[in-house]
């Protein structure tokens, strides 16, 4: 049988090898469950006194069990990716409108 890597329990697997008390891997645990992607996570724990491999597993494994974002969702973030480009260059790719949806193409790919 195979498990879906977006349900399975990949916090348990990673702390329960982690040289850290019940307790800490407790709080961790809570955190990687609570947190709704890998920046949330990293955010959560960044304050933490626990071993840098053990942060980056954990922040790799959530990356796992984020969903794939839908079209619309990589569009908005290329449209907000354009938001924060300047004025004169915007102006210059808005002149030639072949490129800028060349450009919106290849960031919604990413």
């Amino acid at each position: 049988m195979k498990i879906d890597l977006q349900l399975h329990d990949h916090a348990k697997d990673i702390l329960s090898n982690a040289l850290l008390d019940d307790s800490t891997k407790a709080d961790i645990w809570d955190h990687w469950h609570d947190a709704r992607d890998a920046h949330e996570l990293s955010t959560r724990i960044a304050n933490m006194d626990i071993p840098s491999d053990v942060a980056e597993s954990l922040i790799a494994a959530k990356k796992l069990s984020e969903p794939e974002p839908t079209p619309t969702e990589k569009l908005t973030a290329a449209i907000n990716h354009l938001a924060k480009v300047d004025k004169n260059v915007l102006d210059i790719a808005e002149a030639h409108p072949r490129v800028l949806q060349t450009l919106v193409a290849a960031m919604v790919k990413e």
